[in-house]
Parts: C-alpha cells; structure tokens; sequence
C-alpha cells in the first residue's frame, strides 16, 4: 500500500473517531452532510487503487507500438514494432506490474491447420490441374475436416475458396505473410510459397509434399513452433 493509500485511510479513520462523534454531540444537523462527504471520500479512495484501462486504436504502421515503447519501456523494446504491415493485429494488454513478465495464449492445431489449407488450394489454384480442380467443387470449410472459431474467419475460408479473384488474392496475402512471420520469423522475407508449405506441414508433422531442404535459421523457429502448437493441442 502506499503512502497516499495509507493518508486516505487515515483521513476517514480521523473523521470517524472525532469529527463525527463531536458534531453528534453538538451539531447533529451538520452529519449527515459529513457522512456524504465521508462516502464520495471512500469512493474516490477506492477508485484509485483500480487499474486505469487506456486504450490506444490506429491504422496498421501508424505507430501505436513505437510510442507505447517510448512511453512504457523507454529504451527497451518489448511490443514489436517498425516492420512491414500490422505486427499487434490482435488485441494486446499491457499493464504494470513489479516484477516484468508475459503471458502466452497458445493456438491449437487448428489454426495451423487452415493456414496450410489456404496455401494449398493457392498452390493448386496457380497449377492447371489444381485450377480445374478448383472450379469444379467448392467445399466448405467444414467438409475438409477444418474448425473455424469465429465468423470472420469461417467467411475469410469461403471467400478462399469461393470468392472473386479480388478477395482470395487478399486473403492469400495475408496468409503469406502470416506464414512468412511463423516461418523466417519477418513477413518482408523472400519464401517460395511450396517451401512455407512443406515448412508448416513440418510444424504440424505432416510429410513434405516438395522434398523442400528447410534453411538452417528457420529450422530453429519451426522447433519453437512445434513445442507451441504442442502447448496449445494440450491447452
């Protein structure tokens, strides 16, 4: 507790043990004016002591990370910030604590699972055969044994799937750059698209379907990705 805490409480407990039993005694018209005083006192006190949620929206790039660094940490870097498109999309909590620490929420299998869906039917797209095959059967999500956890997510799939040229291409690249960031760790890296998917096959521990030989420096991150998607499988 601190000092201003321990002034507060000191304060009321003056007001109770003196104030109040000196104006009971000669002017009672004036407590119940003090009690009031005495209750928005003991609001306001309690009031401070609660965390003070501030929140900070913006565009993908416009800084919002940059500044929370410099505001919070100084000259540390703890919110990832200065790359290519948007490195907090989710929504992030920072708060104070005496002791500096995080908390990691792990995704499962799914999530992995239909990012290398997505790949994949871009990767048969982009091939004759695969574009033929396209064209001729759209399944759902569902049908191809995929969860979706939300709405938006269900809809990005279909419109993968099944939507103008205008949104897959959209949704195929923010799946590129989303595998890029899980893959060599920086979404502005140069990856050739069977080589991210051999990658993440690995990472789910499904058989190559290029022979791709994975770089040295990525085989580092696609360890840590197995122990986490492990983490998440178990919950």
């Amino acid at each position: 507790m601190s000092k201003d805490d321990n002034a507060g409480n000191r304060l009321i407990e003056w007001y109770r043990t003196y104030v109040r039993p000196f104006f009971v005694t000669h002017n009672e018209t004036k407590v119940a004016d003090f009690e009031q005083d005495c209750e928005r006192l003991k609001s306001i006190h309690h009031a401070l002591n609660q965390k003070m949620p501030v929140c900070l929206l913006g565009l993908s790039g416009i800084g919002k990370s940059t500044l929370i660094n410099s505001l919070v940490f100084g000259k540390e870097t703890y919110l990832p910030s200065g790359g290519i498109g948007p490195l907090t999309a989710q929504a992030l909590s920072v708060c104070y604590d005496a002791q500096a620490s995080f908390a990691v929420l792990y995704h499962g299998p799914d999530r992995l699972n239909r990012l290398i869906f997505g790949l994949e039917r871009h990767q048969q797209a982009q091939s004759k055969t695969g574009a033929a095959a396209a064209t001729d059967s759209h399944p759902s999500p569902e049908m191809l044994g995929l969860v979706v956890e939300t709405e938006e997510e269900a809809k990005d799939l279909v419109e993968l799937v099944n939507g103008e040229e205008s949104a897959k291409e959209k949704s195929i690249t923010a799946l590129r750059k989303q595998a890029l960031i899980m893959i060599a760790g920086d979404q502005g890296q140069k990856r050739e698209l069977s080589y991210l998917i051999d990658a993440l096959r690995t990472v789910y521990g499904l058989p190559m379907r290029d022979g791709t030989v994975l770089r040295e420096d990525d085989l580092v991150r696609i360890g840590g990705l197995k122990k986490a998607f492990a983490q998440g499988k178990a919950k």
